[in-house]
């Protein structure tokens, strides 16, 4: 609630581009708040476990999101802008598709190759025993 009070009712502000801080001690507070805050609500999705698991699993496929997602997400965004002239809605779907679409890929295409599995960094359909290393070996 502090962070809010003094986003909301004190003026100085951050400008990054110009590295303009207009209250210094204001905009650290702020900015302690901030990670503070960010960290209290990570630590509660960690304990939701579907919650934690979902994001898991998006942050091993970010790569292939990161790949897929900006062709996918053009081609149905045109299209269903086309079709309903509502940006909008255009722009949320097409959004949705495109990290939907490259998860997709990944269960189907890249994960059960496991040439391709190698090249972009995922778990093989070989790889279910846990991998150890030792330096001593």
């Amino acid at each position: 609630m502090i962070l809010i009070a003094l986003v909301w009712y004190l003026p100085p502000t951050i400008d990054f581009n110009t590295r303009l801080f207009e209250s210094l001690p204001i905009n650290t507070v702020e900015a302690l708040l901030g990670i503070l805050f960010i960290l209290a609500i990570s630590k509660q999705m960690e304990r939701v476990g579907w919650l934690s698991s979902l994001l898991r699993y998006i942050g091993q496929a970010s790569l292939i999101i990161l790949i897929f997602q900006v062709p996918i997400q053009d081609y149905w965004g045109q299209k269903i802008l086309t079709l309903t002239n509502n940006f909008p809605l255009s722009y949320w779907i097409s959004f949705l598709a495109g990290v939907i679409g490259p998860i997709v890929i990944n269960v189907l295409f890249i994960r059960p190759n496991p040439i391709l599995s190698k090249w972009f960094g995922q778990p093989g359909p070989q790889d279910n025993e846990p991998v150890t290393a030792s330096v001593f070996e």
